[in-house]
């Protein structure tokens, strides 16, 4: 069995910034900076999906605003399981053979 925990604020960068460049979407540093930290608690498959969302929803046209209204309609599983992904990380710490 393995426990892979949620990725950090500067992993979710780092996601971002990779679903963005293989979309052709260039945002700066600073919208990208807005897009990340209101993903915070998003695993990186969620914040694929923002993206394809956001994509459907503007039909070609995008900017940091339509991210983050896309973001904002989502509740990530971390929040929506918290008590669950508490239990698990907890027991993952406790008999770990190899921690990351």
């Amino acid at each position: 069995m393995f426990f892979v925990d949620l990725s950090l604020y500067q992993k979710e960068r780092k996601i971002f910034k990779i679903h963005l460049l293989k979309s052709g979407i260039l945002l700066n540093e600073e919208d990208i900076e807005k897009v990340a930290l209101l993903s915070e608690g998003f695993c990186g498959l969620k914040i694929k999906q923002g993206g394809v969302s956001t994509f459907y929803s503007l039909c070609g046209k995008l900017n940091s605003e339509i991210i983050i209204s896309e973001i904002t309609k989502t509740t990530p599983l971390s929040v929506i399981k918290k008590s669950d992904f508490d239990f698990i990380r907890s027991w993952a710490n406790e008999r770990a053979l190899v921690k990351v």
